[in-house]
């Protein structure tokens, strides 16, 4: 099978273009370091390789050390190099040292819709000349030049001509003659070794690199740099024609949101907004209409299996187990959907970019960058993510660091029990975003005691490519919408209904078998019971509630469903009242769900990214102690 590798730099438009030929669904976005790993897809007999992208082929960072081991490896036919048009000099640069791989080789030329609305043109035809390769225009954001692409690629691709080396020609070939063979191509190998990442010929390489700094004036990687540089701008200045410098209508809209002053507001305001649209009256409202076609079902499957008569237990297990459990969490699915859809179309903007570009400042001063921003922003969606993101992060420190920050932020599993809790407050959506809130601060409290005794020292420099503003698709947003809301169907129908099951049967037997009278009896009872006097002082100290704490720890959609099973058939609000007599007691339990350790893929993908037993621990045991003393506070705020 033919296997076509992928690869260009951050937010040019690889992945677009790979879900469009191979038909997947892999998460896309208007910034940089959305793919972090390796992905593979077919079509029509052909294998694709998404790889992460990749400014130059340096393995600074866990991304580029993947996508260079892969192109070093050659298990590959073609390479398809996918350059941002509107920043054509940037991706020759990264075109000069893919050509050295002497590897068949196209060049898609994407965002050419961005091109034209900039009044940019590339001689496409003269630029295929000068590289030896075909070069063809496209946008797989709308998919236009897409099929005349994959028609060409049916051909095969050229290997591309030896870019020039002067004037360092000599240098570069007295090192080519000193390097043993290999796998790689002598001119790659020759330039890696000058820049220090070829481990051959340590001796030549020293020589080489002292002849270049004599020769350049600066160390042997900048002038290789500089060379490679001077050939990209050269090239791009032979075929492009217009001025991209011009002021632009996103130049205006950029003096807005990225004020000295007024950023911070304005960023405040948006979340604050999707908070109260996902989780005021419109959201609750459409979860509240959900919630009773879920009732009027339920009820009538309970009439249809008295009318079968089906078995006392396996009748109420159906109903009071797994439609109660599942439908609980399913009630919720309107609020997430619209808070999947606002982050899309924030993301899709090219707003998110910008947001972690104005975080900068301030996590800085936490002792972390604006590049921590963007894990933690995709904590909202899903810590399992985040921490993917964060464990391509360059550096040991920084990694750790934000790893560590992760489950302080609310992500979409604790929205559904938020809501819920929120209804026996006053408030409503604005106490989830204070609860939100709460989260963020205390995650820079803990940052500035982390700075100060484990993470000493000083982030990496942050540098970062602010992306085009664009209208959101809408076909991009149902998209990702789509695949967040099968993603939350599948736990539903997967974690949470065995953990409604498991709950309701050790909820109603007791360990010898019997009948349980009461919870209190059952297997769950004297469990949970044993646990529960540690959560009394926090208000929150009954079976029921230390049942579904625990259940959180799998998946804490699994908190709505427990309370929702143990207490039978009926509303959720109603099962909440059951368990948590005061609001004071339900503003406890939410903020003991928002700080004590995330859902177990979560906590085991944070842990595998620390790569310390020691840090696992603190993490855990830290968790538990800060959500009981701030549960603790919270119950006994006047507020409620």
């Amino acid at each position: 099978m033919k296997t076509i590798a992928l690869v260009g730099s951050p937010n040019c438009g690889k992945t677009t273009l790979f879900n469009a030929v191979t038909g997947l669904h892999q998460h896309v976005g208007n910034w940089a370091g959305v793919t972090v790993e390796r992905k593979e897809g077919t079509q029509n007999g052909v294998k694709w390789v998404d790889l992460p992208g990749v400014y130059a082929l340096s393995p600074y960072s866990a991304e580029e050390k993947v996508t260079i081991d892969y192109l070093s490896g050659g298990d590959y036919d073609e390479i398809l190099q996918i350059v941002d048009a509107t920043a054509l000099a940037r991706g020759l640069y990264l075109t000069h040292q893919l050509t050295q791989l002497s590897r068949p080789m196209t060049i898609a030329l994407n965002m050419m819709d961005e091109c034209r609305k900039r009044g940019i043109a590339i001689d496409t035809e003269k630029l295929s000349a000068r590289l030896g390769i075909r070069v063809l225009p496209m946008s797989a954001r709308d998919g236009t030049g897409v099929s005349e692409l994959l028609r060409a690629l049916k051909d095969g691709a050229k290997t591309p001509k030896s870019p020039p080396s002067a004037p360092y020609t000599a240098i570069i070939q007295r090192m080519k003659s000193a390097l043993p063979a290999g796998n790689l191509p002598l001119e790659f190998r020759a330039w890696k070794a000058l820049e220090g990442d070829e481990m051959g010929a340590a001796e030549a390489a020293r020589a080489g690199r002292a002849q270049l700094r004599a020769q350049s004036g600066m160390s042997a990687a900048a002038a290789l740099s500089a060379l490679r540089y001077a050939w990209a701008d050269d090239l791009c200045a032979a075929v492009r024609r217009g001025n991209p410098d011009n002021p632009t209508r996103a130049d205006a809209i950029d003096a807005l949101v990225l004020h000295p002053v007024l950023a911070l507001p304005i960023l405040a305001g948006l979340l604050a907004l999707m908070l109260s649209l996902a989780f005021g009256r419109f959201g609750s409202g459409l979860s509240d209409g959900l919630t009773n076609i879920i009732l009027m079902i339920q009820s009538a499957l309970d009439g249809v299996l008295r009318h079968w008569q089906v078995a006392e237990a396996l009748r109420r297990l159906i109903v009071e187990g797994l439609m109660t459990g599942v439908g609980s969490v399913v009630s919720f699915l309107p609020m997430l959907l619209i808070l999947f859809a606002c982050l899309s179309m924030l993301e899709d903007s090219g707003y998110m970019a910008r947001a972690a570009f104005l975080m900068d400042r301030p996590m800085r001063a936490l002792g972390l960058s604006g590049r921590s921003f963007i894990p933690l922003l995709l904590g909202f969606g899903c810590s399992v993510p985040a921490a993917l993101s964060a464990r391509s992060m360059r550096g040991e420190r920084d990694r750790r660091f934000t790893l560590l920050m992760i489950p302080f932020i609310s992500c979409s599993a604790k929205m559904p029990v938020f809501a819920a809790l929120s209804t026996l407050l006053p408030g409503g959506a604005w106490m989830i975003f204070a609860l939100c809130a709460l989260g963020i601060s205390l995650a820079a409290l803990i940052a500035q005691i982390l700075r100060k005794t484990l993470f000493p020292g000083e982030s990496a420099a942050f540098v970062m490519e602010l992306p085009p503003y664009r209208l959101p698709l809408m076909s991009s947003v149902l998209r990702k919408v789509l695949r967040r809301m099968g993603e939350f169907l599948s736990r539903a129908c997967s974690v949470i209904l065995l953990s409604s099951v498991a709950v309701w049967l050790i909820g109603r037997f007791t360990w010898t078998g019997a009948w349980a009278a009461s919870t209190q009896e059952s297997i769950l009872g004297s469990i949970a019971g044993a646990i529960a006097p540690i959560f009394a002082p926090l208000g929150f100290g009954s079976v029921a509630v230390t049942a579904a704490l625990l259940t959180g720890l799998l998946a804490k959609e699994s908190i709505i469903s427990t309370l929702a099973v143990l207490a039978g058939q009926g509303s959720i609000r109603a099962a909440l009242s059951a368990s948590l007599p005061t609001p004071a007691a339900a503003l406890a339990l939410m903020t003991f769900v928002l700080l004590y350790p995330p859902c177990a893929a979560a906590s085991a993908s944070i842990i595998k990214g620390l790569k310390s037993r020691k840090l696992a621990v603190l993490m855990v045991t830290g968790q538990c102690l800060l959500a009981w003393i701030c549960a603790w506070i919270a119950y006994r705020l006047p507020l409620v």
